[in-house]
């Protein structure tokens, strides 16, 4: 199962993709979801045993074109805070 069907099970509402050159970036709201983020963790880390979790800042221009609302960062007025899913490529 690829892994955004994993977050969609959850009703993660898929947003955008964004390639920076190094990543794909895939951006899910998460107002509708199911679970917890302790339960999320827990589901994911038995699919995918080298998956890590992070919170980190992202471009606020990465979601122009889209109608997702995000609240920007208190110090920084260009970038948002989020969780972030870490998921290394597996060649098949």
């Amino acid at each position: 199962m690829l892994f955004p069907n994993s977050l969609s099970e959850e009703n993660f509402k898929y947003v955008k993709k964004v390639d920076d050159g190094m990543w794909s970036h895939f951006i899910f709201d998460v107002k509708d979801t199911n679970i917890s983020f302790a339960g999320l963790k827990k589901k994911l880390r038995t699919k995918y045993p080298t998956i890590e979790f992070q919170e980190n800042l992202s471009y606020l221009e990465w979601l122009e074109d889209t109608h997702f609302k995000v609240t920007p960062h208190f110090e920084n007025k260009v970038v948002f805070e989020h969780f972030e899913l870490w998921v290394q490529y597996e060649k098949v």
